[in-house]
């Protein structure tokens, strides 16, 4: 029988609770599972838009390519290295998942719109990224920790977190679906500078996934 795992994610915590059958033949059984198409073109987004933000902060003047980033090089770079590490797996591409109306080509232009509506949207926006109290730029922010009642450990990532310098708030982005369970929340722990997670029933000031922090 395989060892239990040491840490999940929260997609996994969700499917163990959705199907238990599920979990275990994909976390734990290890049942082979055909890549998909959009899941490449997903990471190579977060990837392209996380290299951007990176730049923000390196490089100073204003956000955009007039400084010199090529949002077009680095999104074809990163699609280009998720398509050879699906290939590894299985080179066979007319056995991917995908939809009908998205293929390769498909994705090469809807990615890189994508990442340029997330550029066009940074530009317009006051908002910055969030550093914490230890001096780390809240970009994949590593929220991970144990939750009550799993004593397996949570590993979980926060896409962005911002500051609001108009509203003096703060604001947790995430550029797929919500990576938080419904009700928990992400906060800074009492009298600690650094970041944990907390159930609904915490009393806890914090940012909430999609929200903000109270003053």
């Amino acid at each position: 029988m395989p060892e239990p795992p040491k840490h999940i994610s929260f997609s996994a915590r969700e499917t163990l609770e959705r199907c238990a059958k599920s979990y275990f033949l994909g976390r734990i059984a290890g049942a082979p599972k055909r890549p998909a198409l959009w899941l490449a073109g997903g990471s190579a987004v977060h990837e392209t838009t996380e290299f951007y933000d990176l730049w923000t902060l390196t490089e100073p003047g204003p956000r955009g390519q007039e400084r010199g980033f090529s949002a077009g090089n680095v999104w074809h770079q990163q699609f280009d290295a998720q398509l050879e590490k699906i290939r590894a797996k299985e080179p066979n591409e007319n056995v991917w998942r995908r939809s009908a109306s998205e293929d390769i080509d498909a994705w090469r232009r809807i990615g890189l719109q994508f990442v340029q509506s997330y550029i066009d949207w940074r530009e317009r926006s006051p908002w910055e990224i969030w550093t914490t109290p230890d001096g780390e730029p809240a970009i994949e922010l590593d929220v991970s920790g144990k939750l009550p009642g799993c004593p397996v450990e949570i590993k979980a990532y926060l896409d962005r977190v911002f500051y609001d310098p108009v509203f003096k708030k703060h604001w947790i982005v995430c550029l797929g679906r919500p990576l938080l369970a419904p009700g928990y929340r992400v906060v800074l722990a009492p009298g600690e500078e650094r970041i944990v997670l907390a159930p609904p029933e915490s009393r806890w000031g914090g940012m909430h996934s999609y929200g903000v922090m109270p003053d």
